[in-house]
């Protein structure tokens, strides 16, 4: 690891606005995100999650508007991406607060996960967390000046005015959203019958500031900061990925092939997820000798037929994928005329302590088991192909022990 001098460089606005309902951060949100767009180039897009409201603008703002009725993280997620690829320049979100307690957002995820048998509140937040926090990550990483509206909690005080006439007036309390959530923002404000008070800001210009009816005069004042002495931002380095991910999609596309068999494959061959490769070397090279032994199996790619140490790994991940393959297909080895009264305590127990011997991870494990009850595997078969002695030509006896139907699967 080495240091380097640290210097500015040209970075996406990243901006929370926080208030009770009524007022007024939709319409700060497009005051800003319209100057932005006229200054910098492009177009305003927004996710409407409050029924049609942000539509009620449409006269007085130009932008494209996308309404979601559910607000799972997926489709956060999704309407992040599509705002991306269609090239806008600043994305509103208006209200981030569904996501945390709308309609299949993270806290009934949560409640869901908790419910079921086996499982409890804490490892249900574990899950819950990891949505969050990927679409935070894609909000962070976006290219997308992003804007986002939160609710408050909301409570009545009375005051008296300079008359001294006693008057009710709403105050926000803290967003509605993970606690800690200003944190992930560049600058975050309280919106308060069209007043803009600063709450946290990495921006100097913006500290303990207030401003009335904001719009332009704040959004300057940030692409000025985020402008001033900025370099452009490192060229991004192309994935080492991409071109074998280009590879697979010719020879998927040519042969109609199932994306589902690759991943399957990785997950039975690497021991991973799909998104853990990128990074590690080695991962990497196993990844492109899997799509290799595709290429051989198929035809196409590489006009070189791989030798030494590549053609044992491409035979290897030939021979997992024709094991994946069958698993379509009621298995050759099953034996379909014998019940299934499932597995004994003893045999769950000798399954589980295979996997942990052989340290097989939890993606191959998961495989493994759904294969031997859709197929109908015998026990002994099913050790062997955990601790890898299962051989091609090898068939299970008639006296092995059945698999199990309907079994739920291990823990590991």
């Amino acid at each position: 690891m080495t240091f380097k001098k640290a210097v500015k460089r040209l970075q996406k606005l990243r901006l929370a606005l926080a208030g009770v309902t009524g007022g007024g951060k939709t319409m700060t949100a497009l005051k800003m995100a319209a100057y932005i767009a006229n200054r910098q180039g492009g177009r305003v897009a927004m996710i409407d999650t409050e029924h049609g409201s942000g539509s009620l603008y449409s006269d007085e703002f130009d932008f494209d508007v996308l309404e979601l009725h559910s607000f799972s993280a997926e489709n956060y997620l999704h309407a992040i991406r599509d705002a991306e690829q269609a090239g806008y320049a600043v994305l509103i979100i208006d209200s981030f607060s569904h996501l945390w307690e709308g309609k299949d957002g993270i806290m009934e995820f949560k409640d869901q996960l908790a419910s079921r048998a086996g499982a409890n509140s804490f490892t249900a937040w574990g899950k819950a967390g990891e949505k969050l926090k990927e679409v935070i990550e894609k909000i962070l990483s976006s290219k997308m000046h992003v804007i986002c509206t939160m609710r408050s909690t909301m409570e009545h005080v009375q005051e008296k005015d300079d008359k001294g006439k006693t008057t009710v007036r709403k105050v926000g309390l803290s967003p509605v959203m993970r606690k800690g959530i200003e944190y992930e923002f560049t600058v975050v404000g309280d919106v308060d019958e069209s007043n803009f008070t600063t709450t946290k800001t990495r921006c100097s210009a913006l500290k303990d500031r207030r401003f009335f009816e904001p719009g332009a005069d704040v959004a300057k004042i940030l692409l000025d900061w985020l402008e001033a002495k900025a370099l452009e931002p490192e060229p991004e380095k192309p994935s080492v990925l991409e071109p074998i991910n280009k590879r697979w999609a010719a020879l998927r596309d040519e042969h109609g092939l199932d994306n589902r068999i690759l991943i399957e494959t990785i997950a039975y061959e690497m021991d991973c997820k799909f998104s853990e490769i990128e990074g590690n070397e080695e991962r990497e090279k196993e990844y492109d000798d899997i799509v290799s032994s595709f290429e051989q199996k198929y035809g196409g790619g590489t006009d070189t037929e791989p030798t030494g140490s590549v053609r044992d790994a491409n035979e290897k991940a030939r021979s997992h994928r024709e094991e994946l393959e069958e698993t379509a297909m009621p298995h050759e080895h099953a034996e379909e005329d014998t019940p299934r009264d499932g597995w004994t305590d003893e045999q769950l127990t000798m399954i589980q302590d295979a996997g942990k011997r052989t340290n097989t991870k939890e993606p191959r494990m998961v495989a493994l088991l759904n294969a031997a009850e859709t197929n109908g595997w015998t026990f002994d078969f099913l050790i062997d192909k955990i601790i890898g002695n299962f051989k091609p030509d090898t068939k299970p006896t008639e006296e092995e022990t059945p698999a199990p139907q309907g079994k739920p699967p291990l823990s590991f």
